[in-house]
């Protein structure tokens, strides 16, 4: 299965949906956002992808869904 990493800062994109997206995908829902994947055209569904949290705090966060 391919698997892809990506990133978020809160510090330079305010997600302000983010508490009602992770609820819906909590209960096994997609959420639609636009998101830049450096380029690749080539996820598809079925694809795993892992989303870091970066920024200023000293918590960090990994998530994934496919």
């Amino acid at each position: 299965m391919p698997t892809y990493l990506t990133n978020w800062n809160p510090d330079k994109w305010k997600w302000d949906s983010l508490a009602e997206d992770s609820a819906r995908t909590r209960t096994g829902l997609p959420v639609a956002k636009t998101w830049s994947m450096g380029g690749t055209k080539s996820i598809t569904i079925g694809d795993r992808v892992f989303l870091g949290r970066q920024g200023t705090e000293n918590e960090s966060e990994m998530n994934s869904g496919e």
